[in-house]
Order: structure tokens, then sequence, then C-alpha cells
């Protein structure tokens, strides 16, 4: 018997009383919380104030200082700061919702679950216990012992060397039970039925978002550690219950679980999209990311993971493609907070034009990739006609590589145009711009004709994204890509000029005299 098999053999039999059916990680606690996350918002939108009073034993002169980090990225975060005097401190803020915030002293951190209107008094002992008084104590206590009993679970460290060490049934099955003792300890609190419904939920959410975070982790930290060129897909069974359609939970997003599981979801059904094979771009890796995510979150959970990419990888892009994912990103951003954000970080390196800072190609010389097939590749037109670039040999030909998803590609395409306008009608006789397309769908890269008005040139198709003949032939790793070829068939510049980069009509015309 597989090892598979055995450990939901196992579960079924520890767990014969939750469990409607099993299928590697499903019960029916899972649906009722996902209909109960549903059905409830998490947090109140009234303004109010938030106040804490503290006593710390034995301290005098001491700082002390609380943390609202409102966008999670520790940007612009809100930092007060308290001089302990007779040993006791005390804050006062105002909330739109509810928030962790997190409380400094001496090296020590401790979250704070804060609702508005709540106040809070707090003593630090001498013995290091912590206790709770005034209104949303019953919450905090408990928050209190419920770090204690499971940091490890969220801890991405210790979570992160589970998965190296474990196949993904043991580590699934070590997420599941975990899950449930975390559940358990949730019900059978003494002081349950003081608790908020706020916080219960907030709770319910930080369990359930963590269990799926880990699980879609798995995959991509296995791969990266290995340095795989593939990711390997995680078992459908235990994805079975997951509602890929419905990412957007606005009110988790002060849980650091959703935030993480947003990462997640994305990184792992974004290499399912592209076969699970990895990306050795980071341009190309950056961009499938951003597009992927406009697709399927929205809101602040959009605007959240885009600023985190940007911040992480801006600098690792090429200043113009950092534009690009830039320039699309604020126009999505609706409130502009988190693109401004982003701005204050990559703002310099973004709008850079020093040709230094954008990487050049490591592809083989055009004549080497030329003969190092034996067949040149043939693509279908909208007719459904096969041709191959040897084909229009007589001819300029100025080549785009794109696909559909890919924003700088989009961004490219009104460039293109103008510069096709630009050109006599004697020299359109003698030159031709083609577009090839490596959209896996043909529905798709019809409707990308269509959406981006590319009604001129040559328009041809290469389904199979990176793995298609024109990425194999041409060695493309990352789009958008052009390629010039003289009249007499060969490729003269591989890694050719934008077309919104107003040099690329001279290089053009000086192959056509």
């Amino acid at each position: 018997m597989q090892v598979g098999n055995i450990l939901c053999l196992k579960r079924l039999i520890n767990h014969i009383s939750t469990l409607k059916t099993h299928s590697g990680i499903h019960h029916k606690m899972k649906k009722t919380t996902a209909l109960f996350i549903l059905l409830f918002p998490l947090f109140t939108l009234a303004q109010s104030t938030f106040s804490i009073e503290g006593t710390i034993e034995n301290s005098a002169g001491d700082t002390v200082s609380l943390i609202n980090d409102t966008y999670y990225l520790g940007k612009k975060s809100s930092v007060f700061s308290s001089v302990t005097k007779d040993s006791k401190f005390k804050f006062s803020l105002s909330l739109e919702h509810n928030s962790i915030l997190q409380l400094k002293y001496k090296g020590k951190e401790i979250a704070l679950f804060a609702e508005p209107g709540n106040s809070l008094q707090l003593t630090f002992s001498s013995s290091g216990k912590i206790s709770f008084e005034g209104k949303g104590a019953e919450n905090n206590q408990f928050l209190q012992a419920f770090e204690t009993a499971f940091k490890s679970n969220f801890d991405k460290t210790t979570q992160e060397k589970k998965m190296l060490e474990q196949n993904i049934d043991a580590f699934e099955m070590d997420l599941f039970d975990a899950r449930q003792k975390q559940l358990k300890y949730c019900k059978e609190y003494a002081a349950k039925s003081a608790l908020s419904s706020d916080f219960k939920l907030y709770l319910q959410k930080r369990i359930s978002y963590n269990y799926w975070n880990w699980l879609l982790d798995f995959p991509a930290v296995n791969a990266n550690s290995a340095k795989a060129k593939t990711v390997k897909a995680i078992p459908p069974i235990m994805l079975e219950s997951l509602d890929k359609n419905n990412v957007v939970d606005e009110s988790a997003m002060i849980c650091d679980s959703y935030r993480g599981y947003i990462n997640s979801f994305v990184i792992y059904f974004n290499s399912e999209a592209n076969g699970f094979n990895t990306f050795h771009d980071i341009n190309t890796s950056v961009d499938r990311k951003c597009t992927f995510a406009k697709n399927k979150l929205s809101g602040v959970p959009y605007s959240f993971f885009v600023c985190k990419l940007l911040l992480e990888y801006c600098e690792k892009m090429t200043p113009s493609f950092a534009r690009e994912i830039f320039k699309n990103f604020e126009t999505l951003d609706k409130k502009g907070i988190y693109s401004s954000i982003a701005k204050e970080k990559c703002g310099d390196w973004i709008n850079s034009k020093d040709p230094k800072k954008e990487k050049t190609t490591t592809e083989k010389p055009a004549k080497e990739i030329a003969s190092s097939s034996n067949s040149e590749p043939h693509f279908k037109d909208l007719k459904g006609k096969s041709i191959s670039l040897s084909d229009l040999k007589g001819k300029v030909v100025y080549v785009d590589f794109w696909a559909s998803w890919c924003g700088p590609c989009r961004g490219q395409f009104p460039y293109s145009k103008e510069l096709h306008k630009k050109l006599s009608d004697k020299q359109k006789k003698q030159i031709e711009f083609v577009y090839i397309s490596i959209d896996d769908d043909e529905t798709r890269w019809k409707k990308g004709i269509e959406d981006n008005q590319l009604d001129y040139g040559i328009q041809l198709h290469s389904p199979g994204g990176w793995s298609s003949e024109a990425c194999k032939y041409f060695q493309i790793n990352s789009i958008p890509r052009y390629m010039l070829i003289d009249k007499n068939g060969k490729i003269v510049n591989i890694n050719a000029t934008r077309p919104s980069d107003p040099k690329i009509l001279d290089e053009i015309l000086e192959l056509v005299k």
C-alpha cells in the first residue's frame, strides 16, 4: 500500500467521528468554517478610540512601543512610544477596524487584538506573567495563551524546515492534525463565552488560512531548495475543498496567515498555469505573477500582493520592465496607497534611463541559433495557414513575441502601431511586422488580437508558452521580445529595440536600403 493511502487510512481511523469522507484533507468542519467565514464580516468600519494602560513591575524610565502596521509591509507604520513613569505607560489611538498591534518592551514583543472602542489594562509581572483587564481583556488573555501553545504552527522557519524533511503526505497530515488541535483548543477554552464574536472569527480565519498557506507553499519551497527546473504538483485530492475562485477576503487582511496564503496561492497556481516549469528570468516571473494576481485578486489583497512583489524584486528587474509593471499596478491600485509605497522604494530604479542597468541578454548569437535546429518552426496564422519566417525572405521583418497575459507586451502595442503608421506606403511594402503569440489557448490569442486592435501586420500563433516552438527555437525566456531580420532572411538582432524606443525606426529603415 502506498504511503499516501496508509496516511489517509490512519486519519480516517483517528478522526472517524468528525469526517464525512476522507480524501487526504477533508472533513465536515472545513466546510462549516468556510460557510461561517463568508457570512460574517471580521471588522467594523466605525472609527473609534482604542486605549491601553499598562503596568510593568520594577520598571522606571524604560521605553515601551506600540506599533500599528496598517498596510502590513513594515512601511508607513504608526509607531507610538511611551516612557514608563512609576512603572506605568499609556497609549491611545484611533482605529477604523479591528487590528493586530505589536507591543514591544525590552526585546519582548506581544500581539494585541484591538477592536475600536476597547480599553485595556495590562500588567507585566516581574515573573514574566502577562494579565489583562478591561474591555477586550478576555480576547487578549486567550490570544497570549494560543500564541504560546501554537507558535511553531505559524512560524515560517519551522514550517519550511519540516517541508524539506517530510514528503507532502506526511507534511499535510501534520498540518491537518495541528489544525484540529487548534480548533479543539479554541472550543474548549474555559472562557470562550466571553470572547467577542469578531475575535472568534479572527481565530477561525487565521487557523483556516494557515493550513492552506503552508500546503500551497510546499512545492515552491522544495523546488527552490533543490533549484529544480520544475515544481511538483500537489495531489489533486488535497485541493478538492479549496475554492480557487474566491480568494479575496479583505476582512482577513489582519491575519498573517491570510497574507501568506495570498502569496502561496498566486505562486502555486501561476506555476500550474505554466506547466509547473520554474521561471529563470525575473522579468517574466514577476510579470506572470502580476497578471495572474490581476485575474484572481482585487481590492486590498491585490494591491498588497503586487506592492510586496515590487518591493522585493523591482531592482532585480530591468528598469524598463519594472516601469511597465508599476504603470499597470498604479492604474489598478484605486486608493493609491500601495502604489505610493512602491514608488517610494522603487521610484529611482523605475525612472532610471541608465542603459547599464538594462541587463544584457545571455542568449546565443543569431548564427548559432539559426543553425541549432534542423527544422525551422512553422506557425499558424489567423486562417490556419502554416507560415515560417523564411517565407518572408525579401522583406525586412520586425518580430514581436508576446502573449495575452503579458502586461508589458500589451503596453508596447500602442507604440508598435504608431511605428507602423510612420512608414510610407512604399516602405510598408518592404517591411513586415510579425506578431508571434505563445498563448496556450487559441481563443485567448485571438481575443488578445481583438482587444489590442492588432489589425495590421502578420499574426501568428506558437502555442505552448515557454515550451512553445518559438521559445525553444529562438531560446526565448522572457517577453516582450523583439527580433530584426534583414531581406536575406538573416537575423541581425535577436534582442532588438522595443517599439517605444525612437531609435528602432532608424534601425529598421537602415535594413531597407
